[in-house]
């Protein structure tokens, strides 16, 4: 069952959470450049959250990653002209 918790005075914001989702507390070591960068963007919405969604993302890129050497391994490589020209089009 997933709740509504507010942790921002700002009523746009609301984060969901989910009580059904069992969580393991970690201690991990970031540069101190970093951290003050992530503190300063999170403020007080919640580092535990803001964390949890990064390193999601990441395995998320490193699965997409491996994907497509597969797709590259199975049907060759993009052409270099085509990639050239879709690089030009992306903003």
């Amino acid at each position: 069952m997933c709740v509504p918790v507010r942790a921002n005075p700002n009523p746009a914001f609301l984060l969901w959470y989910d009580i059904g989702v069992a969580v393991r507390k970690w201690s991990v070591s970031v540069d101190e450049t970093l951290a003050d960068r992530v503190e300063q963007y999170v403020g007080g919405r919640g580092l535990s959250s803001f964390v949890a969604r990064a390193v999601a993302n990441e395995l998320e890129r490193e699965a997409l990653g491996r994907y497509l050497d597969e797709l590259d391994s199975e049907f060759g490589a993009v052409p270099a002209d085509l990639v050239e020209k879709f690089d030009k089009m992306w903003p």
